[in-house]
Formats: C-alpha cells, sequence, structure tokens
C-alpha cells in the first residue's frame, strides 16, 4: 500500500485480481496492467489516417499547377483538397481562442462545435462524389485516391467520436 505525499493515509495498493492479473485500486481508481503494445496499436491506424488526409495538399498543388486537370471532376477534387483544412482548423481555432471564452456558447465555440461535425459530412460527400465521378469515367487512381481519403476520414472520425470530441461543446462543460 503506499499514499501520495498531500494525503494522510495509504489508500492506493497494487495487487493481483482474481485472473493474476496486476491491478491498481483504490480511492474509487481500478487500473489493470496492460502490454504497452495494446495501447499504443489504436495510435498506428489513427496516425496513418491522419498522414493520409494530410496528403491532398500535395495533390491539391499539383491539381492547381495544371489548372485543366482540375476540370473534370472538380467537385471531388474540391472536396478531397478541403479534408486537410477541415483537419487542421479546429486545433488552429483553439489555439487562437482565449480561455476565458472556452466556457460560455460564442461564435468561436460554436463555430468549433460546427467544424468537428463537418469531418463525418466530408467523408459521405467525398463518397458520393466519388460515386458520381466513377459513373462519368472518372479515373481509377483519382476514386481510389478519394476512397483512401474517405476511409481515413472514418477511422479519424470514429477515433474523434470514441474520445468525444466529434461535435464538441465547449459551453456545456
Amino acid at each position: 500500500m503506499f499514499r501520495f505525499e498531500n494525503e494522510q493515509d495509504a489508500a492506493r495498493v497494487f495487487t493481483t485480481d482474481a485472473n493474476g492479473t496486476a491491478v491498481l485500486t483504490g480511492m474509487g481508481m481500478y487500473a489493470e496492467r496492460r502490454p504497452r503494445w495494446r495501447v499504443e496499436i489504436v495510435r498506428v491506424p489513427v496516425l496513418v489516417s491522419a498522414a493520409i488526409a494530410l496528403t491532398p495538399f500535395v495533390a491539391g498543388i499539383g491539381w492547381s499547377i495544371r489548372r485543366r486537370r482540375l476540370a473534370p471532376h472538380g467537385a471531388l477534387k474540391r472536396a478531397v483538397f478541403a479534408v486537410p483544412m477541415v483537419l487542421v482548423f479546429p486545433p488552429a481555432l483553439v489555439a487562437r481562442m482565449p480561455t476565458r471564452d472556452w466556457g460560455s456558447l460564442n461564435w468561436r465555440t460554436g463555430l468549433l462545435f460546427a467544424a468537428t461535425l463537418i469531418l463525418p459530412a466530408l467523408a459521405l460527400a467525398i463518397v458520393s462524389l466519388a460515386i458520381a465521378a466513377g459513373r462519368q469515367g472518372a479515373a481509377r487512381g483519382l476514386l481510389f485516391y478519394a476512397g483512401l481519403v474517405s476511409a481515413s476520414l472514418v477511422v479519424l472520425t470514429a477515433y474523434l467520436w470514441y474520445w468525444n470530441v466529434l461535435g464538441i461543446r465547449l459551453w456545456a462543460y
């Protein structure tokens, strides 16, 4: 048993549960010991998805250099190009927002709420635009790339949803 400096009595203990798993328990806490790889394995698809979702900056540069290449299926290409901006905008907004504004409903927190909901909507828009572009004879490479970016958005949306950051309402906390 042990205690922290500011506590009077030892209130935490490392022990094992009925299955022999090491646990830390006490003071409303129960934490099982898990192998580090089981915790870190979740980060791999999220980091790969974030990297894929940021690649449209590079593709957009190529599309904008050759403007005639942007014309066919331009709506799909613009939607794909919007992905990195949608990913970068919420953290940039929070970084520029004064902390005194975080707890109240104002234009910044409302914009942050809307910006986090754009991610899944953009994933659906890319899929529907890719289907329409496929029917119009778009290149398979473009369709594959759009599908890859959309799938990465689905992974990122699921991750943000799991951590309750999707549709975050700072004024509600």
